[in-house]
């Protein structure tokens, strides 16, 4: 089978036959006898079913007479449930142009490998797989001045991940690599004008040329973008400002003459450590602000503790008051002549100082609910629910429950002294 996979590619790369690959069948046209004769005994090695036809489209057995070439043979290959069965070079390039993922056995693999969207294996590859999560879309960042698209629109089909190894002098690794290589090219640039260049912006402006056909980088080149792609894209809320920072180092290449995609590729590793520092430097300057906005909530929440404390204080402070007041009412109501409707309206009014003191602390903790609830998303959304809850909510919480059992106890022995004052009057 490797033998026939061989054979085939060398002659689709001679371009001495026309060749392609589905899932099911491969096509080959344009044979002459004795090729087609060298293929049809390869296929019927396998076992696998074979349909020939000559020029004139009527097919034919074993008389493969060179008077009717070219010939042009279909082959059905054996299916592999879950999996996409692929016996030449060819083919697999066929189903990269498209919309790969899932699982793809190619006969010619020696090594089989993973992307976050693929696996690549051999046709006796069994292994599970699970693609890597979404990331963001290239599409939503790069710019192209044609109206078909070419960025990739998911990046994960163009990354392996850190600790996968395979062997880069294998053919069907080789075919990946040069596709990818393109592909992350596209994804990491500010434009791309299709079939001539692309461009990368910071401070200047850097245009290379787009890779030749069948480009492949040398293996350290090759990493080196592998590596900068995957850390532009391994976070989708912070995407957009790493490839700013990678574009913002490349476009400084432009300033120099004669710049090649070699001259990139060298320049990527530098490029990266540059980016990654500056982000590093931006986040240093959010975390101060962050700080300074902790701080800030910290001082408000403080505050707040100490207003509900002394609202705390008041009630307390009034009903003492009322307490004393009502003994002194109840006793003017027996050793003085004080009429009866003046002692009540005293008894009234002390329970209404009272009321207002606990409503007026009531009002103050719903105004303050209700601005935590307002500002939360506005100011501090950064904040996790949990340790916002912590933080704030807990704390807060402790100092109304304060507020609450002192005004629940405070109305209490209120009720019982006007009571007491209005049992002192009927006597």
């Amino acid at each position: 089978m490797i033998e026939f996979a061989k054979l085939l590619d060398d002659l689709s790369a001679d371009q001495r036959i026309f060749l392609t690959e589905s899932s099911a069948e491969v096509v080959v046209a344009q044979l002459d006898a004795d090729l087609a004769q060298t293929a049809l005994d390869h296929a019927r090695r396998l076992g696998w079913n074979v349909r020939v036809e000559n020029a004139a489209a009527e097919e034919v057995a074993d008389d493969l007479n060179p008077a009717f070439q070219p010939f042009r043979f279909t082959v059905t290959k054996p299916l592999a449930q879950g999996r996409v069965r692929l016996l030449t070079l060819a083919g697999f390039a066929q189903w990269l142009s498209e919309t790969p993922s899932g699982l793809v056995q190619v006969a010619r693999l020696e090594t089989p490998f993973e992307t976050g969207l693929f696996r690549v294996g051999n046709w006796t590859d069994e292994q599970a797989f699970e693609p890597t999560q979404r990331a963001k879309s290239p599409r939503t960042l790069v710019r192209e001045t044609q109206q078909r698209r070419d960025v990739p629109d998911d990046i994960r089909a163009w990354l392996v991940p850190d600790e996968t190894q395979p062997d880069w002098d294998d053919p069907v690794f080789c075919v990946w690599a040069t596709r990818a290589t393109r592909a992350c090219l596209m994804a990491i640039a500010t434009e791309v004008n299709a079939g001539s260049d692309f461009s990368f912006r910071g401070n200047a402006q850097l245009t290379i040329g787009e890779p030749e056909a069948g480009y492949k980088p040398p293996m350290r080149q090759f990493w080196q973008l592998q590596r900068t792609v995957s850390w532009i894209y391994e976070n989708p809320s912070e995407t957009e400002t790493r490839f700013r920072l990678i574009n913002y180092e490349l476009g400084r290449l432009g300033r120099s003459s004669n710049v090649a995609i070699t001259d990139v590729l060298e320049y990527m590793g530098v490029a990266l450590e540059s980016a990654k520092l500056a982000f590093q430097y931006s986040l240093a300057k959010v975390s101060s602000d962050t700080a300074k906005s902790l701080s800030d909530l910290r001082k408000s929440l403080s505050e707040e503790t100490s207003r509900l404390s002394e609202m705390v204080r008041q009630v307390i402070s009034a009903v003492s008051g009322v307490v004393f007041v009502g003994i002194g009412l109840i006793a003017a109501r027996f050793s003085t002549s004080t009429p009866k409707l003046a002692l009540i309206i005293m008894g009234f009014v002390l329970c209404c100082y009272v009321f207002f003191v606990i409503r007026s602390g009531k009002n103050h903790i719903a105004q303050q609910r209700n601005m935590r609830t307002v500002w939360r998303k506005r100011l501090y959304g950064y904040i996790s629910d949990n340790d916002y809850k912590a933080m704030i909510l807990d704390p807060a919480g402790k100092s109304e429950d304060q507020f609450h059992s002192a005004a629940l106890w405070g109305g209490f022995v209120t009720g019982g002294i006007a009571l007491a004052i209005l049992a002192a009057v009927c006597l």
